[in-house]
């Protein structure tokens, strides 16, 4: 009898795979002939001035958007970027080939490197980043092992993350008229929109220092987010790329789809992984972890909506998606309960878990389209759109298809827990 369910069980599921493959085929041909026809109406039809960022494309003389900044930068500087790249790797190789450089010697290449490359990008603004950092080395130094450490080190580097965007970079006509020229000199790139990757640094550096010296206790819309996963993903692997061909162990930042995460823990672990590392190490820890995971998570979103920029519309993203955020926590604590042990390993729990995914990526897809399209006056609008009567039938089906893919992500991660397991045994 045990058995007969069992094959059963395993029939149903293998029907269910198949009817949500097919769905899924349907789904992604309807979205990729509307986004066609969207794309023909914007560059060939009564809607073709409305879409300021078509350019002329490589393929076919076909007109592509690139209305989106990162993306045009990359794709336009990409032949120089390639060029420099395996510039870069032929000399390192031939120095490493001709002067058996390894270790020290290596280091100073790469520095020696990035030196020119830095005097590039900012000129003599590297002044500022210099000072800036030695400033961080100094409240360090005199700080570390401290109980104010934290503190100081925080507000020290936020002081500067806010500032260097509130003075624009500062001028170096503002420390006196001799050093007014120096502004003529600022390099192909402002610098303080780059320094919050360094501003990370410094913070790690910093808390990593701390910690040592302390005595230890024993103890979108859819397609809006394709699309930033797509961009992201080629701009972090191409980057990637380069440091492992130099032989720099570099972490992956999208190790998974962005269509194949149902629950917002799990999005934010797969998106820009390395970043979520260095929150959770240093920020979540010290704020408590776990046990003030309620609370962190404000904390934490509004961090780095600022690092990401002084706009409204990143806090009002970053908000949303700690509104979105706490039932998900809510709900994930109440099932770790021991009497609903039982609950979790019944049809009915799949069917919920399923239906809480759909409204979670829903959740996600608004959050992102708060942040990054429409921003906080148009949030109300885009409540009203969704939520208006004679949309019932396109909500319907889009939370349909969600679920539908929610489902498909369930059999996936049971595929990949059967792959652990095999490899594990084998």
């Amino acid at each position: 009898m045990k058995h007969s369910q069992q094959f059963q069980w395993l029939s149903w599921r293998r029907l269910e795979l198949a009817f949500l493959g097919i769905y899924a085929v349907l789904f992604y041909a309807f979205a990729v002939k509307r986004s066609v026809d969207l794309s023909r109406d914007f560059s060939q039809g009564k809607q073709q001035a409305k879409l300021w960022g078509l350019q002329q494309g490589w393929i076919s003389e076909q007109l592509i958007d690139l209305s989106d900044s990162q993306w045009r930068n990359f794709r336009g500087n990409l032949p120089v970027l390639t060029a420099v790249m395996a510039g870069f790797m032929l000399l390192g190789f031939a120095l490493g080939q001709g002067f058996s450089f390894s270790g020290k010697g290596r280091l100073h290449f790469w520095l020696l490197v990035s030196l020119i490359y830095v005097l590039y990008l900012h000129g003599a603004c590297i002044i500022f980043i210099v000072a800036i950092s030695l400033g961080n080395y100094a409240v360090v130094k005199c700080a570390g092992g401290t109980r104010l450490f934290p503190i100081a080190l925080w507000s020290y580097n936020l002081a500067f993350l806010i500032g260097n965007r509130v003075y624009e970079g500062y001028s170096f006509a503002s420390l006196g008229e001799h050093w007014a020229i120096l502004d003529e000199y600022r390099g192909a790139f402002r610098w303080h929109i780059s320094f919050n990757m360094i501003m990370l640094r410094m913070v790690s550096f910093g808390f990593d220092y701390h910690w040592a010296i302390l005595p230890r206790p024993s103890t979108v819309d859819w397609e809006v987010l394709n699309f930033m996963w797509l961009k992201f993903l080629l701009i972090w692997r191409f980057f990637r790329f380069w440091a492992l061909a130099s032989g720099i162990e570099a972490p992956e930042n999208m190790p998974r789809c962005v269509n194949n995460c149902y629950d917002l823990e799990g999005f934010w672990r797969s998106w820009h992984a390395s970043y979520n590392r260095w929150l959770v190490r240093y920020l979540y820890v010290p704020l408590g972890g776990a046990q003030w995971r309620l609370l962190n998570v404000w904390i934490i979103f509004t961090f780095v909506a600022l690092w990401h920029d002084l706009e409204w519309k990143l806090l009002s993203w970053a908000w949303v998606t700690c509104i979105l955020w706490v039932p998900e926590l809510l709900a994930k604590t109440v099932m770790r309960l021991s009497w609903l042990q039982g609950f979790r390993k019944s049809v009915m729990y799949r069917e919920v878990c399923a239906i809480a995914g759909a409204l979670n990526i829903t959740g996600l897809m608004t959050a992102n389209l708060v942040g990054f399209v429409v921003g906080p006056s148009g949030m109300k609008s885009l409540s009203s759109q969704l939520l208006a009567r004679q949309n019932t039938v396109v909500l319907f089906g889009i939370l349909t298809s969600l679920y539908v893919g929610t489902k498909i992500m369930f059999h996936v991660r049971e595929r990949e827990s059967y792959k652990k397991v095999k490899r594990t045994i084998d």
